[in-house]
């Protein structure tokens, strides 16, 4: 199908402009947002105020209608209530926006907030995608979710997302048992006042191999809580011991709760483990050390760590309690090497006028 002004998901049928009903393909795209009625939480049909991605039967090809929608909204997702049938007690099967085992794909400038499970969540295996100028808020579990199921997942970016009042800001997992997941780049994001940490290597399901992590150039600042239910959090959480070949560099991580960085190595009993394993932190914006991680968890201890090269001093952020995080003029993030700046936002001074750096 090709791309239409606006259209109406409801019961199996898309009605585009002029009443021409047509059956909604198996493969969905949202971008920039797809309006859904009344459907059905089952795999191949849209449900209430959720849009999905899913694999069209060409394993390399992805079939798709695109229903642009002003504004390019999801909430109030996943709600059980929403079910036809089945048991209410139980959760709807997927996300606000869920890329299900897709190559080739654009999830670009929706408003997702206000709903039950994950916010943005590329899984199964898809592959060659993107996810950029999103904002995520208020969900109950984490804003945006890259996880692998059924095989490999790889080659995914999220850059340029506002992440904020969610479980988690971004998580990396692989829940699916004989699954991987490499090739995952994640910079200019902004991640803020998240309950759990603003970006968290997860241990759930199956906890499989994870590699070839870029985490550059984000701004995370006041996540986490000493108290939380996975146990302490902060910053950047790596709490899976199935990673290798991470680099974290040229962030901004202030403010967690019980640390800004920390990874499942002890940095005192086996400084060596991070060159083995090809895991990198240098070069990012940090507040004072804090490690406050010896609390009871249900998953792995992790361990504070600076990395080489911490940066220290104060960012001097715009207006941070409003959401804005550019740094002013004698920031600690303005820096000499290129791009010339730390964490996710050029500094004001240098902007000219461009693109906001984040969604939202």
């Amino acid at each position: 199908h090709e791309p239409v002004d606006t259209g109406t998901v409801e019961a199996g049928k898309v009605t585009f402009p002029g009443g021409r009903p047509e059956d909604i393909p198996v493969g969905r795209i949202v971008r920039p947002g797809l309006l859904v009625g009344d459907g059905f939480p089952k795999s191949d049909r849209p449900c209430k105020d959720r849009c999905r991605i899913r694999n069209a039967n060409q394993p390399e090809r992805l079939s798709f209608i695109v229903a642009e929608v002003d504004p390019p909204e999801v909430t109030r997702a996943n709600d059980p209530a929403m079910r036809l049938y089945g048991n209410p007690d139980h959760e709807c099967p997927h996300e606000a926006i869920s890329v299900a085992g897709v190559a080739h794909f654009e999830v670009a400038r929706n408003h997702v907030h206000h709903s039950i499970k994950e916010g943005i969540d590329v899984k199964e295996i898809s592959r060659h995608g993107v996810v950029h100028h999103n904002h995520v808020h208020d969900m109950g579990r984490q804003g945006l979710y890259v996880d692998a199921w059924f095989g490999h997942l790889f080659d995914v970016e999220f850059s340029h997302n506002r992440v904020h009042d969610c479980e988690w800001g971004l998580a990396l997992s692989v829940e699916g048992k004989g699954s991987m997941l490499s090739g995952v780049r994640i910079h200019h994001n902004l991640l803020y006042r998240n309950r759990g940490s603003g970006i968290y290597f997860g241990t759930w399901g199956g906890d499989g191999p994870r590699s070839d992590i870029r985490i550059t150039n984000n701004t995370i600042v006041g996540n986490g809580d000493i108290g939380h239910w996975a146990g302490p959090t902060g910053s950047i959480d790596m709490k899976s011991a199935n990673t290798r070949d991470v680099l974290i560099a040229r962030n901004i991580c202030l403010d967690g709760a019980a640390f800004d960085l920390a990874t499942f190595i002890d940095p005192a009993a086996e400084p060596d483990r991070f060159a083995a394993l090809n895991i990198r932190i240098e070069d990012n914006l940090l507040g004072p050390f804090r490690d406050e991680t010896d609390y009871p968890s249900p998953y792995n201890r992790v361990h504070a760590t600076e990395g080489l090269r911490p940066v220290r001093g104060d960012p001097k952020f715009a207006d941070p309690s409003n959401g804005d995080f550019h740094p002013l003029s004698g920031s600690a993030a303005i820096t000499e090497a290129q791009p010339g700046y730390l964490g996710a936002i050029r500094p004001r001074d240098t902007d000219s006028g461009s693109e906001p750096a984040t969604g939202g």
